[in-house]
C-alpha cells in the first residue's frame, strides 16, 4: 500500500506527556486548536515538529470523541467562525496550556472563504490521530475555559433533552407578539394539522409579503403588489448560489454575478469579473471568476479556470483544473488539479488527477493518466514513471515518401552501431522525488530510495551523444528537452536506431560474402 499523503499524528512531546500520565503524571490539557496555510506548500508532518509551519487562526476545541476504540483513534474538531478572513487551510495542530504542540496534521487545500452579507462561511475541521490512552487528554471547549474530559464532552453532546425541557417551560407557544430583535438558535417549526395547513410569517403590516406553509414539504413565498428581489445569497442544503438570481444583459443565465453576453454562470463568484467575454459557461465556486474578455470557455468545478482573463476556448473539468490559466487558449483539462499551473501555454490536453499539473507555458502537450508530466513543448506523456505501456498491436509510424524530402542512403551503419554501448541498469526517475506544489529541480541529487526493482537493458543518452560528436553527425534518436526551452532531460527514440541497424546488417552481410569468396579461392 502507498503511504498516506494526509494524516495527523502525536508529536514526540505529545507522546511523552501521554506516557507520563500512564505513569501517574498529570493529564494533558489541550487549550488551542490552531490552523495554518503552511506557507502555501504541501509538507509531510513529522513527530519532531514543535509548531505548525504558518499559523493563521487559533481557537478552541468544539468536540472530541473516540471513533475507533480498538485502535484508540481520537477525533478532535473545531469551527472557524464566519468573521475570520479567507485563507487556504493546509495544516492543523493541537497545543496544550504550556504552549507545546501535542498533535499535528496536514490536509488537502480547503478554502476558508471571506464573510459576505447573507453568507454563512463557518468552516468545520476535524483531525484524527492515534493515542494510547484517550483519558490522558482534556479539552478547553469555550472562551470561559471550561475544561472537559472526553466523557464529559460525550455527555454534553447527547444531552439535548434538558435543553428541550428548559425551552418548553419558558416559551408561551399559544400565541403572542415578539418585538425588537430576536435571535433563534436551532429549529423554528411552523406546524398545523396535516389536513389544515396555513401557518404563515408576515413581514410588515397586513399581507405585503409572507411565508406560507402549503404542505409537509412545500413553503410558498407570496407577495401582494410588490416585486420579489433576491439581493443576498440563496442557500440550499448548505450550498450557496451567488449574489443574485436574474436574467440580465443579453441571453445570460446567471446565478451568481457577471456581465457580457451568452454566458451561463452557476455558483458563487462564478464569472464575477467578466466584462465583454461571451459564450462562456462557469459552474462552481469561483469558476472563471477573473475572466474579463475571454470567450468560448467552459469551467466546471471548484476554482476551475479561476484566473483566466483573456484566454479563449479552454475547457476545464475538475477541482482546480486550469486554475492559474490567464491567456492560454485551446487547452483541455479533465481531472482534479489537471493543468492547474498552466498560465500561457496553449493547445494542451490533460486527462487525469494531477495530469500536466507542473506545465506552465509549454504548448501542444498531452498528458494521459495520473501525474502525467512532460519536460517540454510538443510532447505526449502516458502516465508517470511507474507506468508500463501496453498495446495489442505494433506502434505505427507514418512513413509515406510523399511526406519526406532530401531522401538518401543512411550514412549511419556498422561504424555507428559498433560504438554504442548496451547497458544494464535500474530506473531511478528524478520525478519520483518531486513534491507536489514545489519547483521541479532536475539538477537535484537523490538517494536512490525510490529506484525500480527490475533490471533494464538499453542505451545511455549521454553516451549516444558522445558517439554522435565523434562521428560528427546529427541523429534524431537523441532528444534534449532544453533545446526547445524545456527541462534538463535527455531522451532516446529507439525506433530511430532501426535504420542504422539495418544498414549495419547489410554491411556485415557484404563483408560475409567477400570473405566467403576469398575462402572459395583458397580452396582451389
Amino acid at each position: 500500500m502507498s503511504e498516506r499523503k494526509y494524516f495527523a499524528i502525536l508529536t514526540d512531546i505529545g507522546q511523552q506527556k501521554v506516557s507520563a500520565f500512564a505513569s501517574g503524571g498529570e493529564k494533558v490539557n489541550i487549550t488551542a486548536f490552531v490552523v495554518g496555510d503552511a506557507n502555501g506548500e504541501y509538507y509531510t508532518p513529522t513527530t519532531d515538529m514543535t509548531a505548525i509551519k504558518n499559523e493563521v487562526w487559533r481557537g478552541v476545541v468544539s468536540n472530541a470523541d473516540v471513533v475507533k476504540d480498538a485502535q484508540k483513534v481520537m477525533r478532535v474538531s473545531t469551527v472557524i467562525p464566519a468573521e475570520v478572513n479567507g485563507f487556504i487551510v493546509r495544516e492543523m495542530g493541537l497545543y496544550d496550556e504550556s504552549g507545546q504542540l501535542i498533535a499535528i496534521g496536514n490536509t488537502p487545500p480547503m478554502p476558508k472563504v471571506m464573510l459576505e452579507e447573507g453568507v454563512s462561511t463557518e468552516l468545520n475541521l476535524s483531525m484524527r490521530f492515534a493515542v494510547k490512552n484517550t483519558e490522558a487528554l482534556t479539552f478547553v471547549t469555550d472562551p470561559h475555559t471550561v475544561i472537559m474530559t472526553k466523557d464529559m464532552l460525550d455527555t454534553h453532546n447527547v444531552d439535548n433533552h434538558a435543553h428541550k425541557e428548559l425551552l418548553d417551560g419558558k416559551l408561551d407557544k399559544t400565541g403572542g407578539t415578539i418585538t425588537g430583535n430576536t435571535t433563534i438558535q436551532g429549529n423554528l417549526k411552523l406546524k398545523s394539522s396535516s389536513s389544515n395547513y396555513g401557518n404563515k410569517i408576515n413581514f410588515g403590516d397586513g399581507d405585503d409579503v409572507h411565508l406560507y406553509e402549503v404542505s409537509d414539504d412545500k413553503l410558498e413565498i407570496k407577495a401582494s403588489n410588490v416585486d420579489f428581489v433576491v439581493s443576498g445569497n440563496i442557500t440550499k442544503n448548505g450550498n450557496t448560489f451567488g449574489g443574485k438570481m436574474t436574467k440580465n444583459e443579453i441571453d445570460n443565465v446567471m446565478i451568481g454575478t457577471g456581465t457580457g453576453n451568452s454566458n451561463t454562470a452557476l455558483g458563487r463568484n462564478s464569472l464575477q469579473n467578466n466584462t465583454t467575454g461571451y459564450n462562456n459557461t462557469a459552474n462552481g465556486y469561483c469558476a472563471l471568476q477573473n475572466n474579463t474578455t475571454g470567450n468560448g470557455n467552459t469551467a466546471n468545478g471548484f476554482y476551475a479556470l479561476q484566473n483566466n482573463t483573456t484566454g479563449r476556448y479552454n475547457t476545464a473539468n475538475g477541482y482546480y483544473a486550469l486554475e492559474d490559466n490567464t491567456t492560454g487558449y485551446y487547452n483541455t483539462a479533465n481531472g482534479c488539479y489537471a493543468l492547474q499551473n498552466n498560465t500561457t501555454g496553449y493547445g494542451n490536453t490533460a486527462n487525469g488527477y494531477f495530469a500536466l499539473y507542473d506545465l506552465t507555458s509549454y504548448n501542444h502537450c498531452t498528458g494521459l493518466g495520473y501525474n502525467a508530466q512532460v519536460t517540454g513543448s510538443n510532447q505526449v506523456q502516458l502516465g508517470d514513471s511507474s507506468v508500463t505501456v501496453y498495446a495489442q498491436k505494433a506502434l505505427v509510424t507514418r512513413s509515406d515518401e510523399r511526406d519526406k524530402i532530401d531522401i538518401e542512403d543512411s550514412p549511419l551503419g556498422l561504424n555507428f552501431i559498433l560504438q554504442l554501448r548496451p547497458r544494464k541498469y535500474r530506473m531511478n526517475s528524478r520525478e519520483a522525488y518531486f513534491e507536489k506544489g514545489q519547483e521541479r529541480d532536475f539538477t537535484a541529487t537523490n538517494d536512490g530510495s525510490k529506484a525500480g526493482k527490475r533490471p533494464h537493458y538499453g542505451l545511455i543518452a549521454q553516451e549516444v551523444k558522445e558517439v554522435m560528436n565523434e562521428l560528427g553527425v546529427d541523429f534524431a534518436g537523441y532528444l534534449d528537452s532544453k533545446v526547445d526551452g524545456g527541462e534538463d532531460v535527455l531522451s532516446l527514440g529507439y525506433t530511430e536506431f532501426i535504420a542504422p541497424m539495418i544498414k549495419a546488417i547489410q554491411e556485415q552481410q557484404q563483408m560475409i560474402k567477400e570473405l566467403q569468396k576469398q575462402i572459395e579461392e583458397l580452396k582451389k
